[in-house]
């Protein structure tokens, strides 16, 4: 008999077993395990010959197991020390038995999984952890009489595939009392989630844990600990739907948790829940939500007409939490043994007769102290052109080699944490970094690792307040130092262009060669269409394929090969869904103004105006819409009506949207000038307000004016705001106060004098005028 057609024989054996046959159970597990060490191809074997589907049967068959071994244990018959059930004549298995079966079955469904993706597709898909949780539970090993701490610590093993975390949960609350230890185990940048499909269900095992208040904070905590490990754990458990349920326990009920433990005094209990809970939650948030969760996170806002610090404060803590952190671009996450694979560059030759430019966008979460980071290598099979872009394991430089003989090292060490924009220019003989002068690569730049199109844009529309702002400052400055027939013009001409959306002629489409960002990732569907077309083998058929978005589509007068980038070892691919663009697509700024309107006290007032002030820092969209919607004078209107609640902190956080440096005064630039003619110079919202926040108002007036190194450009975007007009209009009619008046003609005369223009003469006259008219 062939080893497939024995490997078949064996699953249906193990399904067929008596309940309680434990040996041979664990003989048959015992066999498979070394099949699968020692023939890995017969995993498919075990997939297709109804292995998983054996395995959940096993388990069903075992259901009450724990309640008979206790009834056994309680019990006084004569054949106790026989373990003989008096009606089957089996062996009634200890509890250690149990765990020593459940322990040997997911080591089987591990091994079957391991370096598979096509079991492990096929377990997610056809089977699902649902199944295998709730076989568990009917053997009640989570009830009373079971052994929940001992499973826990199975389930864990099997979600990163390593053993060595198995006894973790064997003493419950010495782990709580010492959180420090669950992060020793769990929280390494080494432990990663290989079965992500478990994470959800661990998390509801713990909720559902009756009188075993201990177990399910260390369930919790350990959890918490995994999310944290690395940002594959982050990506991969944020992907489960874990987030959605947590937001549920914490929002559907606040004052309880979804644990029902049955314990009158269970407050404390559930308040440490709670905030392991939220801190797990946010964690997750980071990389983004689903639109499940994001409507659920809505739902519980519109149904909220007032929300105060009391009541809806911990979900306003995590919706700006969500959109602070969560900006996270799509990428994939590559370590040293694995890579993106372009095998053809179709009709492109290499290296160009005219040169190229490689860029990327790169963030290094870790350093190997031997491996050096490959970010690019091309080649062909004769080694007669040779490209390659690392960085090297000590000095953390970075190196180009233009041949196996000829190398170039910049004096640039890269940094753990940060993202970098890498331009690498080689215009023959010269290969550089572009710096020092203003080029295209600065409009580039702006754009943000967000953005992945192929620069055919109108790339002004993409930029920010503050980017746009930077952007106009530089070039302003170029603009002095060149004349029309330098060089350095031509590049502003080229700059200009790409503002302004004709950006094409300086890069053509069809010039480039290949472009990938972790949203290009192809679903299992058309991975198998494409795999096909470009004839990929059978044993790379559950690869993952990045479509190259270089190429418009994939036709017949296109190589297959060249439209396609193939991922090679376990790259992580993600594709996070920002909170700020989530918003933007469901309604925009009008979302975060009626969480403004809604506040009615003066945290939550807060809390909201920073939420509205992050929408809009870092998305151009946001930006653009508050225009259309005219937000800033809905936002003007809104604060008129609630100036008894005014803050210190929130009147920083106005003044920072229009663009004042809080930490570097001196830095100050107004960015957003449609905030500042509708907020800053709206004198009615701030006559009435705290006499610290009137200082605070008047003195920004001075800041931008006069100690601002970029004064000159606020004093410009100024001139077209009637700024005079409008501080003399409250001296005109009397409606600002005297205690005040001294600082508020101090911040006018600040204004005149540096913007004294015809305008400024004439606005001042007519005051004058019609006042001596009415002192008459």
């Amino acid at each position: 008999m062939s080893a497939p057609s024995q490997l078949t024989q064996l699953c249906e054996i193990l399904q067929s077993l008596n309940r309680y046959d434990f040996k041979m159970k664990m003989a048959i597990l015992n066999a498979l395990n070394e099949v699968f060490l020692e023939c890995p191809e017969l995993k498919d074997v075990f997939r297709e010959g109804g292995g998983y589907v054996s395995i959940v049967s096993l388990l069903i068959r075992l259901e009450d197991a724990y309640v008979v071994i206790d009834k056994f244990e309680k019990s006084s018959m004569p054949k106790r020390r026989q373990r003989r059930d008096p009606q089957t004549d089996e062996r009634i298995p200890t509890k250690a038995d149990m765990i020593e079966l459940f322990t040997k079955v997911f080591s089987v469904l591990s091994e079957s999984m391991r370096d598979h993706p096509g079991n492990n597709n096929y377990f997610e898909e056809h089977i699902g952890f649902g199944s295998l949780a709730d076989a568990l539970q009917l053997t009640g090993v989570f009830g009373p009489h079971g052994d929940a701490a001992s499973m826990l610590g199975i389930l864990f093993a099997f979600a990163i595939q390593n053993e060595s975390v198995l006894n973790i949960f064997d003493d419950p609350e010495e782990v709580e009392n010492t959180p420090e230890m669950v992060a020793k185990w769990l929280n390494s940048p080494k432990i990663c989630v290989q079965n992500s499909h478990v994470v959800l269900g661990i998390w509801k095992i713990c909720m559902n844990l009756q009188n075993q208040e201990s177990l399910a904070f260390c369930g919790m905590m350990s959890l918490f600990a995994l999310s944290c490990a690395n940002r594959r754990n982050q990506v991969l458990m944020g992907q489960t739907g874990l987030l959605d349920e947590l937001l549920r326990a914490l929002f559907d009920s606040p004052t309880q948790l979804a644990l029902e433990n049955g314990n009158d005094n269970s407050s404390d209990e559930n308040n440490v829940m709670r905030d392991i809970m939220s801190r797990l939650s946010k964690r997750l948030i980071e990389m983004g939500m689903s639109s499940v969760g994001f409507r659920y996170l809505m739902e519980k806002f519109s149904a909220t007409k007032e929300i105060s610090f009391g009541e809806c404060s911990g979900l306003l803590d995590m919706l700006l939490h969500g959109v602070t952190h969560s900006r996270w671009p799509s990428f994939v996450q590559f370590d040293g043994y694995s890579r993106l694979d372009l095998r053809s560059l179709g009709n492109h030759n290499f290296p160009p007769t005219s040169g190229y430019t490689f860029l990327a966008w790169l963030c290094i979460e870790s350093f190997d102290d031997e491996l050096a980071i490959q970010i690019l290598e091309i080649s062909d099979e004769d080694q007669r052109c040779f490209l390659s872009v690392e960085i090297e394991a000590e000095t953390h430089k970075l190196v180009v080699s233009v041949s196996h003989h000829h190398s170039v090292s910049f004096n640039f060490a890269f940094e753990i944490g940060r993202w970098y924009h890498l331009a690498l220019v080689h215009a023959k003989p010269k290969l550089t970094i572009p710096g020092g002068s203003l080029s295209i690569m600065d409009v580039l730049y702006n754009l943000s690792p967000r953005y992945h199109g192929n620069f055919q844009d109108s790339l002004g529309k993409f930029q920010t307040y503050e980017t746009s702002t930077a952007l106009n400052i530089n070039l302003e400055a170029a603009r002095r130092r060149s004349s029309p027939s330098s060089r350095n013009h031509e590049e502003q001409v080229a700059l200009m262009n790409a503002i302004r959306g004709t950006i094409g002629n300086s890069i053509p489409e069809d010039k480039l060669v290949f472009a990938f960002s972790g949203g290009n990732l192809l679903d299992s569907a058309d991975t198998r269409t494409v795999g096909a077309l470009a004839g990929i083998q059978q044993k790379d058929q559950f690869c993952r394929i990045l479509f190259n978005s270089a190429i418009p589509r994939i036709h017949r007068g296109i190589n297959p090969l060249s439209a396609i980038g193939i991922l090679v070892g376990n790259p992580l691919v993600a594709a996070p869904r920002g909170l700020d663009d989530s918003i933007w697509k469901v309604g925009g700024c009008v979302v975060a103004l009626r969480i403004v309107e809604s506040a009615k006290d003066t945290a939550t007032l807060e809390k909201a105006v920073l939420l509205l002030d992050q929408l809009i820092r870092c998305s151009w969209r946001n930006s653009e819409d508050m225009e259309r919607i005219f937000g800033y004078e809905i936002l003007g209107y809104i604060l008129k009506q609630k100036k008894t609640l005014f803050s210190i902190e929130m009147m920083n956080t106005l003044l920072s949207v229009v663009g004042m440096d809080l930490e570097y005064p001196d830095d100050s630039v107004i960015t957003n000038s449609f905030a500042f003619r509708h907020l800053m110079l709206d004198l009615d919202i701030w006559r009435k307000t705290d006499i610290e926040i009137q200082l605070l108002h008047l003195e920004q007036f001075k800041i931008f004016l006069q100690h601002s190194h970029k004064s000159s450009l606020n004093v410009k975007r100024l001139s077209t705001m009637h700024v005079v007009k409008k501080m003399l209009a409250p001296l005109r009619t009397g409606n600002y106060p005297v205690v005040q008046l001294p600082h508020y003609v101090d911040a006018m005369k600040t204004v005149v004098f540096n913007h004294f223009s015809t305008e400024t003469v004439r606005n001042l006259a007519t005051f004058l005028v019609s006042t001596l008219k009415q002192s008459k």
